[in-house]
């Protein structure tokens, strides 16, 4: 990614090129270049310059994200907790961070959890609990939106492609929404008529955010 220190030198230069020198060289001491010929390339800097400013912003805006977290409490920030990976996952995804999603649906989805094991099948947007008799649809819960660039550089990591963790101590969410559990009929399927029954072949990428 280009620098804006590099494109505010860039611009700079082509601003006191076009607008100081140019009218204060002569032909001497320039010898293949005259006025008018040095201030299209003072103006050419100028546009390079608008170009990578340009493209840059971009760049950020493509590479910030908002990130959700979903929660039974209303929080005034989030706080770091560690993680209860499933015994079949890697220890290496059982961390002690701020769990966040790319995906809104995601977030709600860990909002409204009973007490209980959780099986979650992103493929057939599926849910099923250990104790649906616990779940209630008109429970309110809590999902917080935080913007990615928050996060201090190297200390954000993809557990997955829906999970983020943060590894910092709190954050500040830039905004928060209720909504009522059963909601998450917007985006799974809620199957409450049977519990679970030991591993299933279809839990998929559930971690227990806990908040």
């Amino acid at each position: 990614m280009i620098k804006k220190r590099s494109i505010l030198g860039l611009f700079i230069i082509g601003f006191i090129l076009g607008f100081s020198l140019a009218p204060n060289i002569t032909g001497n001491s320039i010898s293949n270049l005259n006025q008018t010929s040095f201030s299209w390339v003072a103006g050419i800097f100028i546009i390079m310059s608008v170009i990578f400013f340009l493209i840059t912003s971009l760049e950020e805006r493509a590479t910030s994200r908002t990130l959700f977290h979903g929660s039974k409490k209303k929080l005034n920030s989030l706080k770091r907790q560690k993680a209860s990976a499933p015994r079949f996952r890697p220890r290496s995804e059982d961390l002690n961070a701020i769990y966040l999603t790319p995906d809104l649906g995601f977030a709600l989805a860990c909002a409204i959890r009973p007490k209980g094991r959780t099986e979650i099948n992103h493929d057939k947007k599926v849910i099923r609990f250990e104790n649906p008799e616990a779940y209630d649809p008109n429970q309110t819960v809590y999902v917080y939106s935080v913007d990615s660039s928050k996060i201090p550089k190297g200390k954000g990591k993809y557990v997955d492609k829906l999970q983020v963790a943060a590894d910092v101590d709190e954050l500040s969410p830039d905004s928060v929404k209720a909504y009522r559990a059963g909601d998450i009929e917007q985006f799974y399927s809620v199957e409450t008529g049977e519990k679970i029954k030991g591993r299933t072949g279809w839990l998929r990428d559930l971690f227990s955010w806990r908040s």
